[in-house]
C-alpha cells in the first residue's frame, strides 16, 4: 500500500511538471523591399495590428529597425503596445543618417514580433507593414510598400 501512494506522489509530481512547463511563440520577422531614400524626404514605417478586437484582443508589440542595403541599422525603435485595430508608426529623416556625403541612400524596414514564454501559448500577432518614402516640403507619400512575412529556418 505505501508502494501505491509513492507511485500516486511520483505521477502527481510529474503531471504538475508537464502542465507547468512553459510554452514559447517563435517570434515573426516582416521586411519590406529596398527603396530609396533621397534628400528632403523621410521614411516611415508603419505597422497595422490585423486581430480583431473582440473575444480575447490580442495586444502586440514590435521591434522596429531600418536597415540599409548593406544590412546596417539606420535607426531602431520598440513598440511595447499596439491594440487591436489600431497602428503604430516610426518614422527616419533622412538628416538622421549620419552619412549625409551621398544624396541618396536605399533602406528597407524590418519589424519583429518578440517571442514569448508564456504557461499558455497566446494567439500570434497578426501584423501589416507598409514602408512610406514622404515628401518633407509637401508632406506628400511618393512610393509605398508593403511588408512580407521571411519565412521561418
Amino acid at each position: 500500500m505505501q508502494q501505491f501512494f509513492k507511485c500516486a506522489l511520483v505521477g502527481v509530481f510529474a503531471l504538475g511538471a508537464v502542465f507547468a512547463q512553459t510554452t514559447t511563440t517563435a517570434s515573426q520577422t516582416i521586411t519590406t523591399g529596398i527603396v530609396g531614400l533621397s534628400v528632403n524626404q523621410n521614411a516611415r514605417l508603419n505597422i497595422l495590428n490585423l486581430n480583431p478586437d473582440t473575444g480575447t484582443p490580442v495586444v502586440c508589440s514590435a521591434d522596429v529597425q531600418f536597415v540599409d542595403a548593406a544590412g546596417g541599422t539606420l535607426k531602431q525603435a520598440a513598440i511595447p503596445n499596439i491594440d487591436p485595430g489600431k497602428a503604430a508608426a516610426v518614422t527616419l529623416d533622412r538628416l538622421d543618417i549620419a552619412d549625409q556625403a551621398m544624396p541618396r541612400i536605399n533602406l528597407r524596414g524590418v519589424v519583429t514580433t518578440p517571442s514569448a514564454a508564456a504557461t499558455a501559448a497566446p494567439p500570434a500577432c497578426s501584423l501589416l507593414v507598409t514602408l512610406e518614402i514622404i515628401d518633407d516640403a509637401t508632406a506628400r507619400t511618393d512610393v509605398v510598400v508593403t511588408g512580407h512575412t521571411v519565412p521561418l529556418q
